[in-house]
């Protein structure tokens, strides 16, 4: 009789236990999934609970650090879009990566244009060569440019690279039309 109680009352035990633990990973997958507001809410104060408890807070500041990158994200997109030179960051392989709104104005490209090989996007040899030097030298360069066209403008290019991330570049156009004319008068 107490071997059959004993054996009900640890039956009943894993049962429990091995119920809460699949409710765990069922939580713990859909963290993983995503879904940062899932919490496990496990109640006690046994190890499984402790165990519940630190993923919710994981879960809290992942959530938190997330929020904070796009918050990041936000501002600096919105500085990006806002300035008046044009930037172009080109990954190792010269392919596109970002195009800032005045870039696109000054280079007359579509926004399809992040993505696509360098050479698809810049037709200006110009302005290539300069970003080649750039692609083989570890410190920035810089070079001026004459684009054609109905309105022929002057452009300052500055490439530098990218810190932490070797072979990516960071390309930033100055509009010095102005600035030439002023100096030719």
């Amino acid at each position: 009789l107490a071997l059959t109680l004993a054996g009900l009352v640890s039956t009943l035990a894993t049962r429990r236990i091995s119920r809460t633990l699949r409710q765990l990973a069922e939580s713990a997958g859909r963290m993983v999934d995503g879904d940062l507001g899932e919490r496990t809410r496990t109640p006690g104060h046994d190890e499984i609970a402790t165990l519940g408890k630190s993923l919710d807070r994981l879960a809290e500041n992942l959530s938190g650090a997330l929020r904070q990158l796009k918050t990041e994200r936000d501002l600096l997109g919105g500085i990006l879009a806002g300035m008046q030179e044009g930037v172009l960051v080109v990954d190792r392989d010269a392919h596109v990566i970002h195009a800032n709104p005045a870039l696109r104005g000054m280079l007359l490209l579509g926004s399809d244009c992040i993505g696509k090989p360098l050479l698809d996007v810049i037709r200006n040899a110009e302005l290539l060569e300069i970003l080649r030097r750039g692609q083989h030298k570890a410190a920035a360069t810089s070079g001026e440019v004459e684009l054609a066209g109905i309105k022929p403008r002057r452009l300052m290019a500055h490439v530098s690279p990218l810190e932490g991330e070797p072979g990516d570049l960071l390309v930033v156009l100055v509009d010095v039309t102005q600035l030439r004319q002023l100096e030719s008068i």
